[in-house]
């Protein structure tokens, strides 16, 4: 069987059909539109969502050793090195700061959480210039807690609030609401 010569649609290359070429266009754009986020870097509020969720995992694991040890612990802030620390509350002369380093004598000072670079922390009226470090909150061994100072990060123009749950113990991040005072 032999090809008949003068057939009018004997193409040698094949084109594309337009809803080919629409679902490809189409892919393409959806795997952009979902890579873009992976490339860009974070903003400064979600960068500052996060640090709040590394600071709450942080209390987290003191009010933990609160309850398995049966001691009140204490999260503690040096504001020389930006570093929030746990401390035994029945031992006071425990922690000693010098030039930034922390040195801690009980078994407390595996447990610490320095604040990024580029965040600042305000901690109110607590903190006098003779002071060392500063207690932010109480741990109780029943799961309780209690703030010993107030407590706010501070990203470029964001705010985030901390606060702590006297009967759960648990803590809490906020933005402040509008009209709220805050300490920067």
């Amino acid at each position: 069987m032999t090809p008949y010569r003068n057939q009018p649609y004997t193409i040698s290359c094949r084109h594309f059909t337009l809803p080919e070429v629409v679902a490809v266009v189409c892919i393409i754009g959806l795997i952009s539109a979902l890579a873009l986020p992976l490339l860009r870097s974070p903003s400064p509020a979600t960068r500052l969502e996060q640090t709040a969720q590394n600071f709450e995992l942080f209390c987290a694991r003191v009010r933990y050793q609160a309850m398995e040890n049966g001691k009140d612990r204490i999260v503690a802030f040096d504001p020389g090195s930006k570093l929030f620390f746990m401390r035994d509350a029945e031992e006071e002369n425990d922690t000693v700061i010098n030039d930034g380093q922390l040195s801690v004598t009980s078994e407390t000072a595996d447990i610490k959480w320095k604040l990024p670079e580029g965040y600042e922390s305000s901690q109110g009226d607590s903190f006098t210039s003779n002071m060392e470090y500063i207690d932010i909150f109480r741990f109780y061994p029943d799961g309780g807690a209690c703030a010993l100072s107030k407590l706010q990060f501070r990203h470029d123009k964001f705010v985030r609030i901390f606060e702590v749950s006297l009967l759960t113990g648990s803590l809490r991040s906020r933005e402040p609401e509008e009209g709220e005072e805050v300490d920067f």
